[in-house]
């Protein structure tokens, strides 16, 4: 995030939403989504952060868990304090008070943000994972949506059982045999990059003024 910049950016090309601005501040309760039609009064732990007022732009904020000694952290897996990575009992219950936080509070969208590769390294945590997932599936008031999801029910609430009415959306399946591009040429800094894509290999390596690498 750069501030202002990224945000005026957001504006120009239409994205939605950001969700990569954290909070410490506003964590019992914690923060809603919001616009910056107005400029935020969002803290701002890792500057820099947007000043300005930006109509149409959302911020879904990461709203910081709490570890096992009161320290906040937006990454779950860079909490400092967490249950012993092999204790599948102790992750449940960590998962579950963060939840609550939110769930028995004000109710703002409660955010896992966690790296792939710390769940698939850790059985135990993986499998505490599952187990929460499964004691919401099981709630009748709470659901698991993606970032829109939220925003678009922030800007057009309904109730729960109108809610819970509305079909499961459906995404066509896609396949995908990627190819690994490479060496490509960064006109920024003359260093070679591989990547993998589903397209066709760019002819430079993608970067800011040529993102299709033409």
């Amino acid at each position: 995030m750069t501030g202002n910049n990224t945000f005026q950016v957001m504006a120009e090309v239409g994205l939605q939403y950001d969700c990569s601005w954290p909070t410490i501040s506003h964590v019992n309760p914690g923060l809603w989504p919001y616009t910056l039609d107005y400029s935020t009064i969002q803290d701002c732990p890792v500057p820099p952060c947007p000043t300005a007022s930006i109509p149409g732009v959302w911020v879904l904020p990461m709203v910081s868990w709490i570890d096992l000694n009161g320290n906040p952290c937006a990454m779950v897996d860079s909490c400092f304090s967490v249950p012993p990575l092999t204790d599948e009992d102790a992750w449940f219950e960590f998962i579950v008070t963060n939840f609550e936080r939110h769930y028995l509070g004000n109710r703002s969208p409660f955010g896992f943000y966690i790296h792939e590769w710390y769940v698939s390294i850790n059985p135990a945590v993986e499998r505490a994972l599952v187990r929460f997932m499964n004691m919401i599936n099981s709630m009748e008031d709470v659901f698991m949506v993606n970032g829109g999801d939220v925003i678009d029910w922030v800007r057009h609430p309904v109730p729960v059982d109108e809610h819970k009415s509305r079909p499961c959306r459906s995404f066509p399946s896609r396949t995908c045999t990627p190819t690994t591009c490479g060496p490509l040429v960064g006109e920024h800094n003359d260093m070679a990059y591989w990547m993998s894509s589903c397209a066709p290999c760019p002819n430079t390596y993608p970067w800011l003024g040529n993102p299709l690498g033409l």
